[in-house]
């Protein structure tokens, strides 16, 4: 019991997000979702330009290392999702909830909005998914939306 109790604690200093002489260094935790609040995995995350890795199956990924309070650059990138930048600070223990969204909802909005006569909104949701990924059926939609409102 012994030896189980002091595995456990070594095994909990490896884990934690403290690091040991870092008094001011913390763990923020950086969940991505979808606006269908799915998570969205294999993102990269970069802090001030330099890149700390992937989220996980669960959207889910640690930062560690960096001083309390101080302000930094987030940026998020997976292929066919928009990019987002967040200037923020990362504090211990802070927790940043992040959406994305991909070409295929933007695309699906626009037709969503399109299927309830708010054409003015559904040229923005096509740009958007434009913006993020060129692809013929995008274009194809957009030049549709252009006709309804007299623009092409």
């Amino acid at each position: 019991m012994k030896k189980i109790l002091i595995f456990a604690l070594v095994l909990l200093a490896f884990v934690s997000c403290k690091t040991v002489g870092q008094k001011d260094s913390q763990c923020t935790y950086i969940m991505v979702y979808d606006f269908e609040n799915n998570t969205v995995k294999n993102v990269q995350i970069y802090i001030d330009g330099e890149s700390i890795g992937f989220t996980d199956v669960y959207g889910r990924c640690t930062v560690e290392g960096f001083q309390n309070g101080n302000n930094h650059e987030v940026m998020l990138v997976k292929e066919d999702y928009e990019k987002i930048i967040v200037n923020t600070t990362l504090d211990d223990q802070k927790v940043l909830y992040i959406k994305m969204g991909s070409s295929f909802y933007y695309a699906n909005l626009a037709e969503s909005y399109l299927d309830k006569g708010m054409d003015s909104e559904a040229l923005k949701a096509i740009n958007k998914a434009l913006s993020i990924k060129t692809r013929e059926d995008y274009l194809f939609l957009q030049k549709v939306i252009k006709g309804r409102l007299g623009d092409e």
